[in-house]
């Protein structure tokens, strides 16, 4: 009998079709995907400037962190943590509590740049992020 191939004792008759469920859910999975795969090569086709260091301040526009932009007189701290992140804290003019977050591995300037930068226009907050 176990080498018989007329029997059918395992295979897809004998198992069923797969579940509907299982199927939405490998398609959705396909879909989403699909879309960080369309996401990814979008951003390295259409690149954009993440962060802006200027006269006027910082502004940032890296995806799922703090947005916004900050005046060089409303910032109130400077902090880097782990895995080159760098914490920027400040109010805002409307008064509310504002943080920035800037992954410094995905900026094209060296960040000592960064740093000297930050330097230029608030030395106190730099000298406060060396002691």
């Amino acid at each position: 009998m176990a080498f018989d191939t007329s029997s059918r004792m395992i295979g897809p008759y004998r198992l069923g079709p797969p579940r509907q469920e299982l199927a939405v859910f490998l398609f959705f999975l396909a879909a989403v995907m699909f879309a960080v795969t369309v996401w990814q090569v979008w951003r390295l086709l259409v690149p954009n400037v993440d962060v802006v260091a200027d006269a006027e301040g910082i502004a940032s526009q890296q995806s799922f962190w703090g947005r916004g932009r900050l005046a060089w007189s409303e910032i109130t701290g400077l902090e880097s943590k782990y895995h080159g992140l760098l914490y920027i804290r400040g109010i805002s003019s409307t008064g509310n509590a504002k943080r920035l977050v800037i992954d410094t591995r995905q900026i094209d300037v060296p960040t000592a740049d960064l740093y000297e930068f930050i330097a230029r226009h608030r030395p106190d907050l730099v000298k406060t992020r060396q002691s």
